[in-house]
C-alpha cells in the first residue's frame, strides 16, 4: 500500500507483476495497454493500462515451504549416503 500511495503521490505510473510460486501461477497478472511507438508513449499507455489478473490465495505458500524442506530433507539424506 506504501509503494502505491507513493507512486500516486509522485504520479509514477504502475504496473503488475507476478510473485509465482508455480509454473501454473506464471502470467496470471498482466497490464493491458494501447499501442505505443516511443517512450513517452510507453510511459502514457501504462499511465492508461487496466490490470488484470487473479490471486491464488495463501495456500500456495504452504505448498512452496513443503517443497523447501523436501528439497532440503533430500540433500540431508545424500549428504549422509556419501
Amino acid at each position: 500500500m506504501r509503494a502505491a500511495a507513493f507512486a500516486t503521490e509522485h504520479k509514477i505510473p504502475g504496473a503488475v507483476g507476478s510473485d509465482a510460486h508455480r509454473v501454473s501461477e506464471i502470467g496470471r497478472a498482466w497490464l493491458e495497454i494501447d499501442d505505443f511507438a516511443d517512450r513517452d508513449g510507453f510511459i502514457e499507455a501504462v499511465r492508461g493500462g487496466t490490470a488484470h489478473g487473479t490471486l491464488t490465495g495463501s495456500a500456495i505458500h504452504l505448498a512452496t515451504r513443503y517443497d523447501v524442506f523436501r528439497k532440503w530433507l533430500s540433500r540431508r539424506r545424500t549428504k549422509r549416503s556419501a
